[in-house]
């Protein structure tokens, strides 16, 4: 079960975090550093689902074992957009910049 919410925010951030990578690089070609940003762009897109998201995706994972519910692939797919929009709108948040 928590693979398949997983499965989903990976594939989800990938797109997410792809095209911001690649509208950076697009934009910042001529640029002599702004080339090489789309990189950390791209490496939180893969680093974000493989730590918050694997954790988030099984704790909902256990809170559906313990109802002892089945969770049909529409929910997983949705608790998995859920999980990278949050993630995405974290990263938009101006109170992070000033911890």
């Amino acid at each position: 079960m928590w693979l398949q919410v997983f499965v989903w925010n990976l594939g989800s951030s990938l797109f997410v975090y792809g095209l911001a990578s690649l509208l950076c690089f697009i934009q910042l070609q001529n640029h002599k550093y702004g080339r090489w940003y789309f990189l950390p762009i791209l490496l939180m897109g893969v680093i974000n689902p493989l730590t918050v998201g694997a954790v988030t995706s099984a704790i909902i994972a256990a809170i559906y074992s313990t109802a002892a519910s089945q969770m049909p692939m529409l929910y997983a797919m949705l608790w998995g957009f859920g999980i990278t929009l949050i993630g995405v709108g974290f990263g938009f948040l101006p109170f992070l910049a000033g911890l």
